[in-house]
């Protein structure tokens, strides 16, 4: 297990769900499931803390990719000292969309928000590394029924400050498990082409819907 490499928190809610995502702070041998593996992650708020090894997924990246994550994440941080919001969890969190630019009143980029996948995947394509593609049409929509694996769906002021419309019935959420899904692939395919994922990706391994 390495750097960067993602780490995958199982959902107590939902059967083969992954719930929580974080990125490896350092080099592990090994790893057992269940094991405390120090990440950083969107909590939130963003922290250095440990999450549960359920799923592990990685890639081989090289020193300068490493570098530019580094320098993503300091950023990320510097905004938030900047902007005040270090241990403010409600400004730092947004679920849809997977990240979100928080401005002053001249238009000026105070701070980003992110979700806990989100946070991983802008962080890899900082260092150009595109994981999951997000614009396609195709992306899929999840129902309130799957969604409530990661999130208290039946909670409208908690799913309303998440970026989450009540009123809706299924949202296109990055899931933290489509990064796995991306990384169950050679190294020469995830450089070649970003995952698109599809109905029943949420789920690790894929479930059939």
């Amino acid at each position: 297990m390495s750097r960067f490499d993602l780490i995958g928190q199982d959902s107590q809610k939902q059967h083969n769900m992954i719930q929580h995502v974080g990125l490896s702070v350092e080099s592990v041998d090994g790893g057992l499931a269940g094991d405390p593996i120090p990440c950083r992650h969107m909590s939130p708020p963003l922290e250095e803390t440990s999450i549960c090894l359920h799923v592990w997924g990685g890639m081989a990246i090289d020193a300068d990719e490493s570098a530019l994550m580094e320098i993503f994440l300091t950023t990320v941080e510097s905004e938030y000292e900047r902007a005040k919001v270090l241990e403010d969890s409600r400004r730092q969190y947004i679920a849809l969309p997977h990240v979100r630019e928080v401005s002053d009143e001249l238009g000026r980029t105070l701070h980003r928000k992110f979700s806990c996948a989100g946070l991983v995947l802008e962080t890899y394509r900082y260092a150009e590394i595109d994981l999951v593609n997000t614009d396609d049409e195709a992306f899929p929509r999840v129902s309130k029924d799957d969604l409530r694996g990661c999130y208290p769906v039946d909670q409208s002021q908690v799913m309303s400050g998440a970026g989450l419309d009540p009123s809706q019935t299924e949202w296109p959420v990055l899931l933290p498990a489509y990064l796995f899904h991306s990384l169950d692939r050679p190294d020469e395919e995830i450089r070649a082409e970003p995952y698109l994922p599809q109905k029943g990706d949420w789920f690790f391994p894929r479930v059939t819907v």
